[in-house]
């Protein structure tokens, strides 16, 4: 029986799991039966799966979609007892924390926390779904705690909505979750993150909504009218005495209703496409449900990259880590282009240089775009034409920066950076850099330039560059080069070039000088 076949029959047994019939499975049933029929998907996947590498002008998604659900079902079948107690079927109830990230005002996890929802799944069914704005929650936090270096110029105080400034994701999800239960005085047993690219995919498959009476929200325009809507204050434009945040949170069970009725084999793999880069990250203090999420590959793990796989090999790395500091939504508006080189001696001494670019790229589409939604809803009495269009990304861009590099490096130059404005601090994995990028206007190109060499000397390397969660927009282009600026890897010094919104590990050994 074909994988076709095989759901299909699994289908026909259990029609109540087909939409329009029922918008949210019954995941109390669903989930048995999918473990019974578990080892005849991964059968059937692994035989589509060796066959497509045979074929010719495959289609892309197909390619791509293959693997992916193969690895997919492996992961569920080695993780039955997480997947369980997800779905709250051990008689547990699962508290799930979803945190809205506005990837527009970058942070560390992805983006600024605007808003969260609150979720609990008992026995596979959706039992309490609570939306709440970050700012309402935050007037409830009682005790002060001290802001991190980042945050020193625009506020004194530490709320949920400034807590995922770590780019290791389990220490901000654990920081989130105190602070949520804090607030709020209720319990969470996960964090997940996601930001506007779901939003965006979300639409793509369900197809356009109204907000409010007459603006038609799609899949291209969604982040740039929401944004105009939330940030003008449109109380009462046609969203029945409500703001656009509220209406977001209405809008969710249609949306999922029209993704779960529409949802094809390429949009499955687009949504993974999106997890692997890092638009959704998830951590648990459930051991099983995290483990889960480990081998899925979403837990947002920095600190696991900065050792060597290869014993013999010396480790280089990079992580940046952007936290947007009072420059409002600019950051997407921003190009950033990231450039490494690594120069490797005669006598075993590498050395790093790291170029980054960032350019303010807000031009005549969203000049267009602003002037439409204008002439549509105006302006409110509290934002002016001028100012809105500012805090919706034409504003000069600051950020503060965090550069995480190997251990014990020597720091060999700092340009394009204030002198005696970077703070050095060793770790036992890493050596931090913090300081503040210079200010990116509008139109404008800013650049800083890092060089160092590693304390350890030998002829074998491994090179890793982390991306940040979250990014949208960002180049890496990745060589290396003898120390008389020859290629070392044959004709060619360039390990990576191209578009940066996942992780890229390289390694450099004899057999490649």
């Amino acid at each position: 029986m074909s994988i076709a076949s095989l759901v299909m029959e699994f289908f026909k047994k259990n029609k109540e799991f087909l939409p329009p019939q029922s918008s949210i499975p019954d995941f109390s049933k669903l989930v048995p039966e999918i473990y019974k029929i578990l080892p005849s998907i991964i059968h059937h996947l692994t035989s589509a799966e060796n066959s497509v590498k045979d074929m010719k002008n495959i289609p892309p998604a197909l390619a791509e979609g293959i693997p992916l659900l193969s690895s997919f079902a492996q992961i569920f079948q080695k993780n039955k007892t997480g997947v369980e107690l997800f779905f709250g079927l051990q008689n547990t109830p699962h508290t799930i924390l979803f945190v809205f990230q506005n990837t527009n005002e970058i942070r560390a996890t992805g983006g600024f926390i605007g808003s969260v929802g609150l979720a609990t799944i008992q026995n596979g069914k959706l039992e309490k779904f609570e939306f709440q704005d970050v700012y309402d929650l935050d007037k409830h936090l009682k005790t002060t705690i001290p802001v991190p270096l980042e945050f020193s110029e625009i506020t004194n105080r530490l709320f949920l909505r400034d807590s995922n400034f770590s780019l290791h994701f389990p220490d901000s999800a654990q920081r989130i979750q105190w602070f949520y239960e804090q607030e709020s005085g209720k319990k969470v047993d996960t964090i997940v993150t996601i930001n506007e690219e779901f939003f965006q995919w979300a639409l793509s498959v369900a197809g356009p909504v109204t907000a409010g009476e007459n603006v038609e929200i799609t899949a291209e325009n969604a982040i740039f009218t929401i944004m105009y809507l939330v940030e003008g204050k449109f109380f009462g434009k046609g969203f029945d005495g409500t703001s656009p945040k509220e209406f977001l949170g209405k809008l969710a069970p249609e949306l999922v209703q029209k993704v779960l009725k529409n949802i094809s084999l390429s949009d499955f793999a687009r949504l993974l496409h999106l997890i692997s880069q890092k638009h959704l990250l998830a951590w648990s203090s459930k051991p099983e449900i995290q483990n889960f999420f480990t081998d899925f590959h979403i837990t947002g793990d920095v600190f696991s990259h900065f050792s060597a796989k290869n014993p013999q090999a010396i480790k280089d790395f990079f992580a940046l880590s952007f936290t947007n500091i009072g420059s409002n939504k600019s950051d997407g508006f921003i190009q950033q282009n990231i450039e490494h080189t690594n120069i490797m001696a005669k006598d075993g001494t590498i050395s790093g240089i790291l170029h980054v670019t960032r350019t303010h790229t807000w031009g005549e589409n969203e000049e267009a775009l602003f002037s439409k939604l204008f002439s549509e809803f105006g302006t409110s009495a509290t934002v002016g034409d001028f100012d809105l269009k500012n805090i919706l990304g034409k504003g000069d861009n600051k950020v503060f920066t965090r550069i995480f590099l190997p251990p014990n490096i020597e720091i060999t130059n700092a340009k394009g950076i204030f002198s005696g404005s970077v703070k050095t601090t060793q770790f036992p994995n890493y050596t931090e850099l913090s300081f503040s990028f210079p200010k990116v206007p509008f139109a404008e190109s800013r650049s800083i330039e890092i060089g160092y060499t590693l304390p350890q000397k030998g002829n074998i390397l491994e090179f890793t560059a982390l991306s940040q969660p979250g990014m949208r927009s960002q180049t890496l282009t990745a060589s290396v080069l003898s120390e008389t600026g020859t290629p070392v890897i044959l004709t060619n010094p360039t390990l990576f070039s191209g578009e940066f919104l996942e992780d890229k590990s390289f390694l450099i050994s004899p057999s490649s000088l």
